[in-house]
């Protein structure tokens, strides 16, 4: 049966965003509950197993590969950039969504045994009649990529905070889920979101066997790649909250805007198997088996609770292009990175489908959304570590001329022009009537990297000068600029575990690290004076991270956090603490752009050819491939397409020249 909403079933979806969003639907919805005595998991909409029903808002951003960060620029000088993306970090911010008939599959209540096994045995049956094999069983925990772990007893999943014998639970199945967007739709005039652009309501995300465009076996969705979950009692007694979690893999789908160069690279006629219905052309990206989005609630006191999911278990989640594309892109290359995405099964009343003044009553519940998802206004959450793939393995920052700094995400948006700055701030208390904020920290000059400590070992990195710059403002004024240099002294410690929250039932190469910021003093100068930053020496709020390796021939993925407590000075003997111990999340710059743009070729007439290309570099040519100095410049060193030249009379050749 497809589950494919009609379009005045649902209000506005959202982008871009990912599985989280969808994710834990089952446990929030308000057709599932748990009876408060004999502690064992109904449904209010029937019998069990079977389907249920919820609504879903939800929001993400993404930080876009450098490779294809020139995709969402704009096409002519002093022209708007793609709707919410930060031509200063590369990070892209959906806008809100929302799916009015998310569904969900739950199997009859079953008891957990030990790992790997549940009572009575597999295969569990998930949904009711609409599902069929093989989508409608899970025969194996070996079917879940990973499960949340106890880090009270490691390897011991999805029980917390302390193992109790045969703990309620149900299994769960994500069967369809559409976020639409619409334009102006849940976009409340909330800065920390573009509104949406598209000029026909837009499917941008969807999960689950059922989620269209056209039922399964479409190939839309791989069967392989199914977003299961579990749900399950607490603690012994029923009348305590309830865990659950989901892995998430997603079909995300981005539209063309015009005025960007997505309108020549997007096309307008994807390969799917069913017909296109859309204006404008799409992007399409998915998440591979290795990469689920894990999404977890630990304190579900409530069915229906009334909550926001968030993803925080495993580094930033990769996506790739899911279908060719060239020049601009084969399947499977890197688009980037889910960094930060929520889902919130929120109530919202009063709601007009599809019309942009018709959710106004809705505001409060987008703001809860944003709230939980990116953060309040001026005091955004750190998203979770990228996985760059580096050359190297050693620490702190692996490959030349990395750094680490703080998170910068400012975009302005297209519909409204109206920008937003999102920088991550720490502020501190100067008097009663003066507070200055700190932005923009960037470390660099990281030389002479350590190697990664053996299994149970530590190594220290230490260096007496690296380089220090950052923004200072005061009262919200225009920020200054502080520069100078310092010291650092940073521990990493092996664990010789995959990872402390998630129970891998075939464990990736991955090995955790922690890390800590030890010691890091600088004295910078600017216009206003000099200023003195420094790591709090309380050990009570010591400044910790993560860093994790994996290899990646012909080199090693490398995620890397700390979340640091900051002091400022003016004169390096009396300091201030940070308002209310906020700290800064330090992650790693962002590697150099590895991939050359492709050249499309077209031929519109007799006699001229129009040559296209996104990023900037120089479009040469010659007329014979054999000898030397062959090749002469025929636009400026950071040009873009498109570019016309006359056919000739003979073979020439075109290539691009990467400053």
């Amino acid at each position: 049966m497809n589950r494919k909403k009609i379009s005045d079933q649902k209000a506005g979806g959202l982008p871009v965003l990912f599985g989280l969003l969808v994710a834990s639907a089952v446990y929030l919805s308000p057709e599932l509950s748990v009876q408060r005595c004999a502690a064992a998991f109904t449904s209010t909409q029937g019998p069990l197993p079977g389907d249920e029903t919820t609504t879903s808002f939800g929001a993400f951003q993404i930080q876009v590969d450098p490779a294809f960060t020139n995709l969402f620029y704009p096409t002519s000088p002093g022209g708007y950039f793609y709707p919410g993306f930060s031509p200063v970090s590369g990070i892209l911010t959906s806008p809100v969504g929302y799916d009015g008939a998310t569904t969900i599959g739950v199997s009859a209540n079953h008891n957990y045994v030990y790992v790997g096994n549940t009572t009575p045995g597999f295969p569990v049956t998930i949904g009711g009649a609409g599902m069929s094999v093989p989508l409608n069983k899970i025969n194996n925990m070996a079917a879940y990529f990973g499960v949340p772990s106890d880090p009270t007893v490691p390897n011991d999943p999805f029980v917390f905070p302390t193992p109790i014998t045969g703990p309620d639970e149900v299994f769960t199945e994500i069967e369809s889920f559409n976020l639409r967007v619409s334009l102006g739709e849940f976009s409340c005039g909330d800065q920390r979101v573009p509104v949406s652009g598209t000029p026909v309501p837009f499917d941008m995300l969807t999960a689950g066997p059922d989620a269209g465009p056209g039922a399964y076996p479409s190939y839309v969705t791989n069967p392989n790649l199914r977003s299961i979950g579990k749900v399950q009692q607490y603690y012994a007694s029923g009348d305590t909250p309830a865990v659950s979690f989901f892995d998430i893999f997603v079909n995300g789908f981005l539209p063309s805007v015009s005025g960007t160069f997505t309108t020549t690279a997007f096309p307008l006629t994807p390969p799917w198997p069913v017909p296109y219905p859309y204006p404008f052309g799409i992007a399409q990206f998915t998440n591979g088996w290795s990469d689920p989005l894990v999404i977890e609630d630990t304190n579900v006191t409530e069915l229906p609770p009334h909550v926001v999911y968030i993803h925080g278990q495993t580094p930033a989640v990769p996506v790739h292009f899911k279908y060719n594309n060239l020049p601009y892109w084969q399947a499977g290359d890197l688009f980037g990175y889910i960094t930060l995405a929520g889902h919130g099964v929120l109530g919202c009343t009063n709601h007009q489908a599809g019309t942009p003044g018709g959710n106004s009553n809705c505001c409060s519940t987008v703001s809860q959304l944003l709230d939980e998802t990116f953060g309040p206004v001026g005091s955004p959450l750190p998203g979770m570590p990228v996985p760059w793939v580096r050359p190297t393995n050693t620490f702190p920052t692996p490959g030349p001329n990395t750094t680490l700094l703080s998170l910068v995400n400012s975009f302005t948006d297209p519909m409204t022009g109206i920008p937003s700055v999102l920088d991550d701030t720490v502020s501190f208390q100067f008097n009663i009537s003066t507070v200055a904020a700190v932005s923009d920290l960037l470390l660099g000059n990281l030389t002479n990297p350590v190697a990664p400590p053996t299994p149970n070992n530590t190594a220290t990195y230490t260096n007496p000068s690296v380089t220090v710059s950052f923004n200072l403002s005061f009262n919200g004024s225009t920020p200054i600029s502080c520069v100078g240099t310092g010291a650092v002294a940073m521990v990493i410690s092996n664990t010789g575990l995959h990872s402390t929250k998630i129970y891998y039932t075939n464990p990736p190469p991955i090995t955790l690290y922690t890390v800590q910021l030890q010691s890091f003093s600088v004295r910078a100068t600017s216009i206003a004076g000099p200023f003195f930053l420094r790591v709090d020496p309380a050990i009570d709020v010591l400044s910790l991270g993560q860093e994790t390796i994996q290899p990646a021939p012909p080199g090693y993925s490398v995620s890397f956090f700390d979340d640091t407590h900051l002091q400022l000075s003016t004169d390096g003997v009396n300091y201030l603490n940070a308002i209310g111990q906020r700290t800064l999340r330090l992650l790693t710059g962002l590697p150099a752009n590895s991939k050359a743009p492709g050249i499309a070729v077209v031929q519109p007439d007799n006699t001229h050819i129009v040559l296209n290309w996104i990023g900037g570099a120089t479009l040469q040519s010659a007329f014979t491939l054999s000898g030397s100095n062959i090749w002469t410049s025929i636009t400026s060193s950071n040009a873009v397409g498109p570019f016309t030249n006359p056919v000739t009379g003979g073979p020439r050749f075109f290539r691009l020249k990467i400053p």
